[in-house]
């Protein structure tokens, strides 16, 4: 997902280090990140993480209190208010009244 939308061939990431991939899928775009800021790497986002089952396939993702604190590290207007999204709609979802 560069400007030149450079091809990705496997094969890179043996001989290429990549903090970030991004790629274009018939769901739409996945990032995966390197480093998540405020989380960190593989390991300290499997902390925060849980399963997802997509297509027949499970798969880690972030779960809400681990997006909120990478949200809340990134700072940005967009990010915070995410994080203020994000926190209306699990107070709504705690206390539906």
């Amino acid at each position: 997902m560069t400007p030149g939308r450079i091809p990705f061939v496997l094969e890179q990431l043996a001989t290429q280090p990549f903090q970030n991939i991004y790629l274009a899928t018939d769901w739409g775009q996945l990032d995966c990140l390197g480093n998540v800021k405020g989380i960190g790497g593989y390991g300290e986002c499997l902390k925060w993480s849980e399963p997802i089952e997509m297509a027949g396939f499970t798969m880690m993702t972030l779960a809400l209190e681990g997006i909120l604190v990478a949200k809340r590290a990134m700072g940005r207007p967009r990010d915070l208010q995410a994080v203020f999204e994000l926190e209306a709609a699990r107070e709504r979802k705690i206390n539906p009244h």
